[in-house]
């Protein structure tokens, strides 16, 4: 089935609008599926055939960008989750910095070694989608041309999606100008499409549901409901979501969505670090169960003040359940009870505001 097809019955189950523009991107994406289809039949094929293929042009790539909420996340997915092949990868553009300086540091004493280890990485797969490129890091802007071009070398096409024209990338950055080659070589290896969409899809569902929900039976399946309207039904089964190195129980997660408890979030040993790396990757933050605090858990209500902060200067969208019967009643001790002041009006805000 076409990835139109798919995306006209998609948005009618989701009850989403028939958009032009993200047609417009679908039919890239259905291009690079053909292409990739065609050269993974090609390698079944003779030698003969295998050979010639060596000297074709490599697959043009695609990076979408546009603001949040537009869809890029939704179109890619899509794209991704219908791609007939195995050599396949997806994953956020941060986590995979994080994972090939990791394996950098494995490779010091081998010649080469950002060349060595795409070209590993391209017996694994032909498609890389990378979610949310964004170029913060002096380390990831000083290497990012090597890398660029070692995927280039070994045919492995790139879908990106991205809040950022790629003139703009690492913008005001240091030494940005060692940073402008790999501008160049993004420019000239995939279409690149700027969705200029007006409805944003987040907001429109956020701004038409309960934000703040009171525990019941029945709170569960409401966002449960709530998470799959979001991720638009495509979310991973992965149960642990590893932050700085260390497990996270979590409930669910999809390419810009976490749902989460209280308890794995708020009760274990967890830092203002662990929330921020948390927001770069998730644009929704889901947490159910939220406790009555008092000053007997003093330690788990100075990370859900701290959690707070975070998530409302990073400007991520809020979803919660809690034990409390409003906002205000959240907290009932003493001792923070001037702090929580402006964490209960910022859960108010992020629950209530006119998104």
């Amino acid at each position: 089935m076409k990835l139109l097809e798919i995306y006209k019955q998609q948005i009618l189950d989701l009850n989403y609008e028939y958009d032009e523009e993200q047609v417009f991107v679908l039919k890239e994406l259905q291009r690079i599926n053909d292409e990739l289809i065609n050269q993974n039949k090609i390698q079944g094929k003779s030698f003969f055939s295998r050979f010639l293929n060596k000297f074709k042009e490599n697959i043009s790539g695609l990076y979408l960008y546009g603001g949040v909420g537009l869809g890029k996340t939704f179109l890619v997915d899509l794209f991704f989750n219908n791609l007939k092949i195995k050599g396949k990868k997806r994953i956020h553009f941060h986590a995979f910095m994080r994972e090939f300086h990791s394996e950098l540091k494995k490779l010091e004493n081998i010649e080469n070694p950002v060349d060595h280890y795409i070209k590993k990485c391209s017996k694994n797969y032909k498609i890389l989608v990378l979610d949310e490129f964004i170029v913060e890091d002096i380390a990831d802007a000083m290497i990012l041309d090597r890398i660029l071009n070692s995927f280039i070398k070994y045919k492995v096409v790139l879908v990106t999606t991205s809040n950022t024209k790629p003139d703009d990338l690492y913008k005001d950055g240091l030494q940005r100008e060692y940073f402008l080659e790999a501008i160049e070589i993004i420019k000239n290896n995939n279409i690149i499409i700027h969705l200029e969409g007006i409805s944003d899809y987040r907001k429109r569902f956020l701004k038409s549901h309960n934000l703040f929900n009171i525990c019941s039976n029945d709170t569960n399946k409401l966002l449960s409901k709530y998470f799959a309207k979001l991720s638009g039904h495509s979310f991973s089964n992965d149960k642990e979501l590893i932050i700085n190195s260390r497990e996270i129980n979590i409930i669910g997660k999809s390419a810009r969505i976490l749902w989460i408890e209280f308890r794995s979030i708020c009760e274990t040993n967890r830092s203002a670090d662990d929330y921020l790396e948390i927001v770069k990757l998730f644009q929704v933050i889901m947490i159910s169960d939220i406790p009555v605090l008092d000053d007997e858990q003093l330690s788990s209500a100075k990370r859900f003040i701290n959690l707070i902060d975070v998530l409302y200067d990073n400007n991520v969208a809020l979803i919660v359940s809690s034990y409390s019967l409003s906002i205000d009643a959240i907290y009932k001790g003493s001792s923070l009870k001037k702090d929580f002041q402006r964490t209960k009006s910022r859960i108010f805000e992020m629950t209530n505001q006119d998104l």
